[in-house]
């Protein structure tokens, strides 16, 4: 009787979960009709692994240095769900591209190598007091299944100064797209209510948390791409991490086979890029309280 009972309970999570990705991918979809997300400016992806030379990695810890405000995210394998990116997006006002580190956690050079040496400088430099992060939702929490790689400690990751964008961009949106006079929740309430029949506010209930590329939709009119979220980010996203990738160097001739997985590489790469992107330009909009004559221009 146990066993039966532990079936059915795993086969009903199992549904939910189906059930769960089905309205993901249909929603994907929809939204998909709308134009690409477009970030704030032209981007640069630098991509950091036992691959990148040590000269690299000292240039960015100065570029680092000189910057104090960042966005953050991280990824983790599907379906075993261990940690394994860190996107951060530097914000520097003064560029005309904004710059974007991806820091492969499962392909780190050696701990007694001078480049992870250089690597944990570079996170000493980001994750100080003083240094401002915007995240969707608590990344700080994630943050900590990363410390085992000893690039970075708890207690810098509890020291940095966050804005979670996702909590406060639900009072922003409220107060922009008030419900509508006829609205059976009545006009004069902020807040979400159950009985709200506003197509603009899709979200009915206080205690629903935005996803992003719900709220990029809403409030931009563009598509956030998810499809790739559920993927094994692990298997590297370097070239070199191919392992044709050396046969090629030799041979000089490339093959099919590595283009086409070259080309899944650079869509990944793109994913994790547009995540950090797409919140950065969210939090201007709710840091700097735009009307919507504003996001109109």
């Amino acid at each position: 009787h146990f066993r039966n009972h532990r079936s059915s309970v795993s086969e009903g999570k199992r549904r939910r979960r189906q059930r769960r990705n089905e309205r993901e991918q249909q929603l994907n979809r929809d939204l998909s009709q709308l134009p690409e997300v477009r970030p704030l400016k032209p981007y640069v992806i630098h991509l950091i692994n036992c691959f990148t030379s040590l000269v690299t990695l000292i240039t960015l810890g100065d570029e680092v240095n000189l910057i104090h405000r960042f966005t953050i995210d991280t990824e983790n394998d599907f379906p075993s769900n261990q940690p394994a990116l860190i996107q951060i997006e530097c914000i520097d006002e003064t560029k005309d591209e904004t710059m974007i580190l991806i820091f492969e956690m499962a392909h780190l050079p050696r701990p007694d190598a001078p480049t992870y040496r250089s690597l944990r400088r570079l996170f000493h430099r980001l994750f100080r007091s003083s240094n401002r992060f915007y995240m969707w939702d608590n990344v700080k929490r994630d943050l900590f299944n990363f410390v085992q790689n000893n690039l970075f400690t708890v207690e810098m990751v509890e020291s940095i100064a966050t804005f979670d964008v996702q909590h406060h961009f639900k009072r922003w949106y409220n107060n922009r797209f008030p419900h509508l006079e006829r609205c059976s929740a009545g006009m004069d309430r902020v807040e979400d209510d159950p009985s709200c029949d506003c197509s603009h506010r899709p979200y009915k209930s206080i205690d629903q948390k935005w996803s992003l590329q719900q709220a990029v939709a809403y409030t931009f009119h563009e598509f956030l791409d998810k499809q790739l979220r559920k993927s094994l980010w692990s298997n590297g996203l370097s070239e070199e991490s191919d392992w044709d990738y050396h046969k090629i160097i030799r041979n000089g001739q490339r093959t099919l086979a590595f283009d086409r997985r070259q080309q899944q590489r650079e869509k990944l790469l793109k994913y994790a890029a547009f995540d950090c992107l797409s919140t950065t330009k969210l939090a201007k909009v709710v840091e700097e309280e735009w009307t919507r004559d504003q996001l109109q221009e």
